[in-house]
């Protein structure tokens, strides 16, 4: 950002930015050599040439409103400080050049740059090492312009190193040294000479400034680098530069010291000792100076006379920038820091640079964004949080070689040369037309050539169409026929007048208002009368008349003022308002005089009486006040009544009585017992008050009253203890016993006395406190007692310091009494202050009990102590505070401990121990023959052999393949080796768990790998039968292959079995005898039962026939036929049988047989069917 402060000022030139010194300083402004210069007040050894863009053609000027605008159409040439040549010319523009600007410099149309108004934008313009020089005037750097050395615009070179700005020009430094300047926003350059071996810093205070490298100094140029004086010979080989252009202020730095001035390096006004200073920024005011080294930011709140180190820097410096009044920005190579307090802090602002960002090169700050340039191109960003890479023209040299240096500024310049639209331009002769002409002084109106009109000046030859009439500047008047513009040297406009532009005669100041100064434009020049004069009259160059006595006169009075209101008076001129009207003085009053309004001649107020300021009358002194003096001059400065008397009536010269007692008459008091706590009142509380006093008698030290209206001593009451009663005249006790001390009843002061060593005392304590125990008091005199500290302890009331915690102990603060170091731990020390001081009792060992003062020992064979092991053999318990959740305790199945362990020890693999604190390996046995042990550390073995293997003693796995059990045999879960499989049973695989059954009908022998045998007929073979196995008595087998008893048949009946694993019956069945089947032997056939009989070979016994009977058992045939009269029905075993039934008869060997038809017998018995009765006839 440019840093030049510019205010436009259209039509006008800074002079003091363009005035060059003669080089001969005794030229004679009046002598012939002397037109084209102006000597300051007359003083021809300060000649002076016309500023630049304008010249002279008469000697005796003596400011530079006395030299000449260089007209349109012509330029008037710049000549360097060295050259005598003054401008006494304007020449016209060359062909096919133009100008409609007044005041040109140069050989050509354009206007020094600096003179330009700015408008709003962006500029930004950059040096490169090979392709020349880039500037834009938009945010778009495609749109990069390009000036080169071939461009023939007096670029010396494509190769440059540096550019600076200000005042709106810029100087161009070469990469071999070579200077230019250009003056119209680099259309075109000039070279300058620098001097030898220097560096240009930068532009402050309208001057360019350099430092050298090989001799004392700064160099400055005052003319914009056409020449170089030396300043500052204390400062050598200045690198880094910064101005303030608000104050004025400048700084720079060299390789050890920072320097700065207020007045241009005439006088230094500051240094300050700091190496290594790559940036420098001098914010508004001068006061607050900022500077960046290498590694560090430094901040000055003094113009630079001391340096604090504010903050530090991830890379070294090289920029450092303001925004606003408070904001900082600070760019190193590595980043970028902000600070919003005017450089007193710092933080990292610049977020999300992409990698290929660094190293930074340079940074700038405008309106609305920031520009970060590095090696290779720019970043922009609007907040400093995202930054986005800036495109350069690829296809011209702007992007296509390094850029060595740039300046951004968030305003444009107007354009070189304005456009015109072919019109004749001023100063010129229209071809088309030359018949009329106007000299200077002259115009044309109306095709008549006349003077020039009053108010303007013709400084042209012209013709109708192009005429050049100017308005007369303003501060200047013109009356017809000027030629030439006014001067403020010639017309000027008088005092007591102003002069607008194009003014044909002075314009008066309006009466009330004047102006004593020349050139004055605007009626804003008359100033009003100032108060306390009055100007009467038109066109006054000075207030003169006075505002007359009796009057007064606000600023710009015209009419002699405003007369002194009624009350008052003023005996001298000049009164300025109505304040300076003085009302009649107090202590007086003045009767009212109705010919003048005032009072001349106060009167004093007579005594008893009071006149206020401004009084027409006495007034009497108020009942309650008195009065001797004479000119009081208000109510209050009546005297009151005195203290302790009253007064009744008004405008009284002494006092009417004394006070009662009991009551306090505290001045003005018109009662002797008064009540509006005003004038009095009853005595107040805590003192007491006897006749006519005018003080309240306190009570006693060590005593108060808490009553009004006390009349003497004997109401005051002693103080109550833990108070304190000063004797003040306090109705309540004045406070409470300080802190520290202690106050029995009646005490006097806050300290009464001090609480002993040992001993407390809180605010408002009757006595002092014995210290609990767990606290001390080491002094005397103290409020509270001190927490006994952690390390020590306070086993007793009242102790005046602590004990040490004895070994074996510890003693958080404030503890009343020792704690034990806990079982687990040890104390080695004295003076432990917290448990977790204690030592935990190291692994393997342990300690017994509380309050320790060292191991116990080491734990015993059996058991293992991980830590803080509070037994030599302990059980399963946590090892306390330390290690939560590890345990020490009996050595646990399936492991073993030796004295002193600190974790069991497990058996190996292929082993356990069922033992509970074992001491040593040999508890550990070989696995049980049918189980396995397959890890370290069992306490019983794994499991049992699973089935189909067998495991031996000291197995380690449950499936070794080497242990499969083979076919023939089987191994059952828990096996220890194979088992042939038994008779009965055959295996036909490998790892059988059980041998399978030979099935029924077949035999099997030992250790069978399958069945072939078929059981034999009068045998069967059940499944898994070892033997045949004979039919039982009874039974016969008729087939082989017979898998059950089943296959064994019952006997025949008929027939009996007596032999076992027979295959056919033994032999038919005995006579007399039945055998029903399944029969073992003759003897076990049945009987043949009454009634029946059993031939040989009977199944079953045959009932004997109807008719027959048998007789008795075992009858192989019937006894014979029954009894006539009788009949025997199937199974008779008696010959009598049974009576024949009525209505039948029984032959004996048959069963009943009916009478025939017609036939009847009404008794038993009958035998034949002779017996038989006929019916009687009709029946």
């Amino acid at each position: 950002m440019f840093t030049d402060a510019f205010v436009p000022n259209p039509g006008l030139f800074r002079f003091s930015a363009r005035v060059l010194a003669l080089p001969d300083p005794n030229c004679v402004c009046v002598s012939t050599f002397s037109a084209g210069a102006y000597c300051p007040g007359g003083n021809a050894a300060k000649a002076l040439k016309c500023p630049i863009g304008m010249y002279g053609v008469e000697p005796g000027g003596q400011e530079p409103a006395d030299c000449l605008y260089c007209p349109a159409g012509h330029f008037c040439k710049v000549t360097p400080p060295t050259d005598p040549t003054f401008p006494t010319t304007a020449e016209p523009c060359p062909p096919d050049s133009f100008s409609i600007n007044t005041g040109i410099a140069g050989n050509s149309s354009r206007i020094f740059a600096s003179e330009w108004t700015r408008e709003a934008g962006v500029q930004t313009v950059f040096t490169t090492n090979g392709g020349g020089l880039c500037r834009t005037e938009t945010a778009d750097f495609s749109l990069f312009t390009n000036v080169r050395k071939s461009d023939g615009r007096g670029l010396p070179s494509d190769a440059l190193a540096s550019i600076i700005e200000g005042d709106n020009l810029f100087w161009i430094v070469t990469a071999e040294g070579q200077g230019v300047v250009s003056v119209d926003n680099l259309f075109s350059f000039n070279p300058i000479t620098l001097p030898r071996e220097t560096t240009l810093l930068g532009y402050g205070n309208h001057r360019l400034w350099a430092g050298s490298s090989s001799s004392a100094g700064l160099w400055v140029s005052k003319d914009r680098g056409w020449s170089f004086s030396q300043v500052a010979p204390a400062i050598s080989s200045a690198t880094v530069f910064a101005s303030d252009p608000v104050s004025g202020y400048l700084c720079v730095g060299d390789s050890s010291t920072v320097f700065c001035s207020g007045d241009n390096f005439e006088a230094i006004s500051a240094t300050s000792a700091l190496a290594g200073v790559r940036a420098l920024l001098v914010l508004p005011g001068g006061d607050m100076v900022v500077a960046a080294t290498a590694a560090h930011v430094f901040q000055s709140r003094d113009g630079g006379r001391r340096f604090t180190r504010v903050t530090s820097l991830r890379g070294a410096a090289v920029r450092l920038l303001s925004r606003g009044a408070n904001e900082v920005f600070v760019a190193s190579t590595q980043g970028v820091s902000k600070s919003t307090d005017r450089g007193a802090s710092f933080a990292g602002w610049a977020r999300n640079l992409p990698p290929e960002s660094l190293p930074i090169s340079d940074f700038h700050v405008q309106a609305d964004a920031f520009l970060l340039r590095h090696s290779s191109g720019f970043l922009r960003s609007s907040t400093g949080d995202n930054w986005q890479p800036v495109a350069l023209p690829t296809d011209s040299p702007c992007g296509q070689f390094p850029v060595t240096h740039s300046v951004v500024a968030d305003f444009r310049l107007p354009a070189a040369v304005p456009e015109t639209s072919g019109q004749c331009i001023r100063g010129s002769l229209s071809k088309a037309k030359a018949a009329l002409v106007s000299k200077p002084g002259e115009m044309i109106l109306n095709g008549v050539v006349v003077p020039c009109r009053e108010g303007f000046f013709c400084p042209e030859t012209c013709d109708e169409t192009n005429q050049v009439v100017l308005p007369c500047p303003a501060g200047t008047w013109c009356e017809s026929g000027v030629d030439r513009q006014p001067s403020l040297g010639s017309h000027p406009c008088p005092r007591g007048h102003y002069c607008p532009e194009a003014t044909d005669a002075p314009v008066k100041c309006p009466a009330g208002t004047y102006n004593h100064e020349l050139h004055q434009a605007t009626a804003d020049a008359c100033r009003p009368a100032p108060a306390g004069y009055s100007i009467d009259t038109q066109g006054a160059a000075e207030p003169l008349q006075l505002c007359p006595a009796g009057n007064f006169c606000p600023e710009g009075t015209s009419d002699g003022g405003t007369v002194c209101p009624p009350g008052t008076s003023r005996r001298l001129p000049g009164g300025a308002a109505e304040s300076d009207c003085f009302p009649c003085p107090a202590g007086y009053f003045c009767p009212n005089d109705s010919s003048t309004g005032t009072s001349l001649d106060p009167q004093p107020c007579p005594e008893g009486h009071y006149c206020p300021l401004g009084s027409a009358a006495a007034a009497q002194c108020p009942a309650g006040t008195l009065s001797s003096s004479r000119s009081v001059s208000s109510a209050e400065e009546c005297d009151l009544c005195p203290r302790g008397s009253y007064c009744t009536e008004p405008g009284a010269l002494a006092v009417t009585g004394a006070c009662d007692a009991g009551f306090l008459c505290i001045a003005g008091a018109t009662d002797p017992r008064p009540t509006d706590g005003v004038t009095g009142s009853p005595c107040p509380a805590g003192g007491y008050c006897v006749a006519g006093t005018v003080i309240v008698k306190p009570c006693p030290p060590g005593t108060y009253n808490p009553d009004e209206g006390a009349e003497n001593e004997d109401a005051c009451q002693p103080c109550p203890a833990g108070s304190f009663c000063l004797g003040s005249g306090s109705s309540t006790p004045d406070g409470k016993c300080r802190p520290g001390h202690y106050c029995p009843e009646q005490s006097s002061r806050a300290t009464q006395r001090k609480a002993s060593i040992g001993h407390f005392a809180a605010a408002g304590a009757s006595e002092e406190t014995a210290c609990e125990v767990g606290y001390y008091a080491p002094e005397e005199g103290m409020d509270k007692c001190i927490a006994c500290p952690a390390g020590q302890v306070c086993p007793r009331e009242g102790m005046a310091a602590p004990e040490e915690c004895p070994q074996g102990w510890y003693c958080p603060e404030a503890v009343a009494a020792a704690l034990k170091c806990v079982a687990g731990t040890y104390g080695d020390r004295p003076g432990l202050r917290e448990w977790n001081e204690c030592k935990l009792c190291p692994p393997g060992h342990f300690c017994e009990g509380e309050g320790l003062l060292d191991k116990s020992g080491l734990c015993d064979a059996g058991y293992y102590c991980v830590q803080s092991a509070t037994s030599a053999r302990p059980e399963v318990v946590s090892t306390g505070r330390s290690l939560a959740g590890e345990v020490s305790g009996p050595c646990p199945a399936g492991h073993f401990c030796p004295q002193g362990s600190i974790t069991p020890t497990p058996c190996p693999k292929g082993m356990f121990s069922s033992t509970l604190k074992a001491v040593s390996e040999a508890t550990c046995q070989q696995c049980t023959e049918g189980f396995y042990c397959d890890r370290p550390g069992l306490a019983a073995p794994t499991g049992p052999c699973p089935e189909g293997y067998f495991c031996p003693r000291g197995s380690v796995v449950d499936r070794d393949p080497t242990h499969l059990c083979p076919r023939g045999h089987y191994c059952p879960q828990q096996a220890v080796e194979a088992l042939p499989c038994s008779a009965g049973t055959y295996a036909e695989v490998d790892g059988s768990a059980a041998c399978t059954p030979c099935p029924g009908g077949f035999l099997c022998a030992a250790s069978a790998q399958q069945f072939l045998q078929a059981c034999s007929a009068g045998h069967y073979c059940p499944t898994g039968t070892q033997a045949e196995i004979e039919c039982p008595i009874g039974t016969v087998g008729v087939g082989s292959k017979g898998p059950h008893v089943s296959a064994c048949l019952a006997c025949p009946p008929g027939s009996y079995c007596d032999r076992m694993g027979s295959a056919v019956p033994t032999d038919s069945c005995p006579p007399g005898k039945f055998c029903g089947g399944g029969v073992a032997s003759a003897n076990a056939a049945t009987a043949c039962p009454e009634g029946f009989y059993c031939p040989e070979g009977s199944a079953v016994p045959f009932a004997c026939k109807a008719g027959q009977y048998c007789q008795g058992t075992s009858l192989v045939e019937p006894s014979g036929p029954c009894q006539p009269n009788t009949h025997c029905p199937a199974g008779t075993s008696e010959p009598e049988g049974i009576a024949c039934p009525r209505g039948s008869y029984c032959p004996g060997d048959t069963d009943p047989l009916p009478c025939p038809p017609g036939t009847y017998s009404d008794v038993e018995g009958i035998a034949s069917v002779d017996q038989c009765k006929r019916c009687p006839s009709g029946s």
